[in-house]
């Protein structure tokens, strides 16, 4: 869902970025599909955190949290 009774992961992560200004995609795979893979160490506030069974297969991708 994207709010605003409910939120499901990418609804959250999508509403978050649209009132920043920046459209982003509805869901946790085709947002992971369209972002640049960082390091730990690169990250910032705000930044995308996928959660899947193969960092190499976004299909495998279930779950997203900023």
């Amino acid at each position: 869902g994207t709010g605003p009774y409910g939120y499901d992961c990418s609804g959250l992560t999508y509403t978050a970025w649209a009132s920043a200004g920046v459209n982003i995609t509805r869901t946790s795979r085709s947002q992971y599909s369209r972002v640049l893979k960082i390091s730990y160490d690169e990250m910032r506030p705000g930044d995308l955190i996928f959660y899947g069974t193969d960092p190499n297969n976004g299909s495998s991708i279930y779950h997203v949290a900023m």
